[in-house]
């Protein structure tokens, strides 16, 4: 079964203490516009590449031509390892996500043996976030949304993880 999301707009945002940040670019360590093409607009430059084959573009929430990607569960973007993109500390990330199956990965990021694992996805039918300081959190159940995730309509999400409480 071919699972298929379009994404529109992802930010990562690391925070190292709890306080509402007046300025967006504080802590942000990669935001992808999906403006046809896959690059990283923070300060990082963690540039994406599609994989095994080219990712497609798509009309976005606003109805702007290619301006979201088309992932048909074959193809995927890469982003290179980056010290930036080694969070071990609080996190929130946010996008906008129209999605067309009732599960599937969205994305992770890993390193073998580090501490610094951390995946989003639909898993049944709500979105769930795994992640934390221990090598294994990717095989952890994760913390899930209480709705079901509904296809065909676009859902903007926010997830903020506090290292520290691991909530």
């Amino acid at each position: 079964m071919i699972k298929k999301f379009n994404l529109l707009v992802v930010s990562f945002v690391t925070a190292f203490t709890i306080q509402a940040q007046d300025d967006v670019q504080n802590g942000l360590v990669a935001n992808y516009r999906f403006d046809s093409n896959l690059l990283d607009v923070s300060p990082f430059l963690n540039h994406g590449s599609s994989s095994p084959t080219a990712v497609s573009y798509a009309v976005d929430r606003h109805g702007n031509n290619s301006s979201a990607l088309n992932l048909n569960g074959s193809n995927y973007v890469i982003v290179p390892n980056s010290p930036s993109l080694n969070i071990t500390g609080s996190l929130s990330i946010s996008f906008w996500i129209k999605t067309t199956d009732a599960d599937g990965r969205i994305f992770d990021k890993a390193t073998v043996g580090a501490d610094d694992a951390y995946m989003f996805d639909v898993a049944p039918s709500r979105f769930r976030f795994i992640g934390g300081d221990d090598p294994n959190a990717l095989s952890a159940s994760g913390v899930f949304t209480t709705n079901t995730q509904p296809n065909g309509s676009w859902q903007n999400v926010a997830f903020t993880f506090n290292a520290t409480t691991k909530k």
